[in-house]
């Protein structure tokens, strides 16, 4: 079950009636028509920005480096330096007599 079909949709608009309740889905119970109000929530970042600024200026020239790469990918994490793992060779067990040979003789 759904929404109910457009007649009968059509049919309680003519009559001014409201959608009884047992005939909609649960899930298109939880939808509003109206937007929802984004909560507003105070972050002290002063706090924050002043404990890294100290940690910067306490920082030799390598550790300023770091901290600025992983500021960088916070800002834009688009951007990171990670890099997809390189494509192990799967071995299935050690490699028989006979595979050892036709190898050997594949080179010869």
């Amino acid at each position: 079950m759904g929404l109910s079909y457009a007649y009968e949709l059509v049919q309680y608009l003519r009559e001014g009636r409201h959608i009884p309740l047992f005939t909609v889905d649960s899930h298109w119970k939880h939808l509003s028509m109206y937007p929802s109000v984004e909560k507003n929530e105070n972050f002290d970042y002063l706090s924050v920005l002043g404990l890294i600024r100290q940690r910067w200026l306490a920082s030799t020239e390598v550790e300023r480096e770091a901290m600025l790469d992983k500021l960088k990918e916070i800002a834009t994490p688009r951007t990171t330096g990670l890099q997809e793992p390189s494509k192990s060779t799967i071995l299935r067990g050690r490699s028989g007599t006979k595979q050892m040979r036709a190898q050997q003789k594949k080179k010869n």
